[in-house]
């Protein structure tokens, strides 16, 4: 169900890239963070709503895939704990395709495995079997992953050192092949 959201931030992901990649290397860096600034918003406003759809009509949203009534609610309560962590996992793609585009791929390379080995294994762990709190568990350390790392790629993004040249002077003289 929460997958959903791919289909809506990937290709904004990769239209702010394309212009990013094009802006940089035209010199245009004001062009460049507006067009991350607007997919920031974008995907701010379409993966929130998103998310607030599914987070009130959780219920009827998963009786569309499944009948039974105990799994209805616990995908309703999944769709409640783990949702809204949605916006943070959107961030992170919007800003891999920033870094991948700009050329600064370290700090969010290194995210998305901290995600995953570093928040999400040891967090869900934790919560479901040391704390006690089951599925419920595994979902607030997947939840909490995303939200951690969504805030730290909205901080890279708002850096603005994604735009510094990788490149510091261009080749005089024409180019061999």
């Amino acid at each position: 169900i929460l997958s959903i959201d791919h289909v809506i931030v990937m290709p904004i992901a990769r239209a702010v890239g394309i212009i990013v990649s094009q802006s940089l290397g035209a010199g245009l860096r004001q062009r460049a963070e507006a067009a991350v600034d607007l997919g920031l918003t974008i995907v701010s406003l379409v993966i929130g709503s998103f998310i607030a759809f599914i987070v009130v009509a959780a219920e009827a949203f998963a009786s569309v895939f499944v009948s039974e009534p105990e799994v209805v609610t616990a995908a309703a309560a999944m769709a409640r704990i783990f949702g809204p962590s949605v916006l943070g996992f959107s961030l992170l793609t919007l800003a891999m395709g920033v870094a991948r585009s700009s050329g600064h791929t370290l700090f969010v390379s290194l995210l998305g495995i901290a995600r995953l080995w570093l928040l999400r294994v040891p967090l869900s762990h934790l919560l479901a079997y040391e704390m006690g709190l089951g599925y419920v568990g595994i979902w607030l350390g997947m939840a909490l992953s995303n939200q951690l790392t969504g805030l730290a790629s909205l901080l890279w993004l708002a850096s603005r050192t994604w735009a510094r040249p990788i490149i510091r002077q261009a080749p005089s003289g024409p180019v061999e092949a």
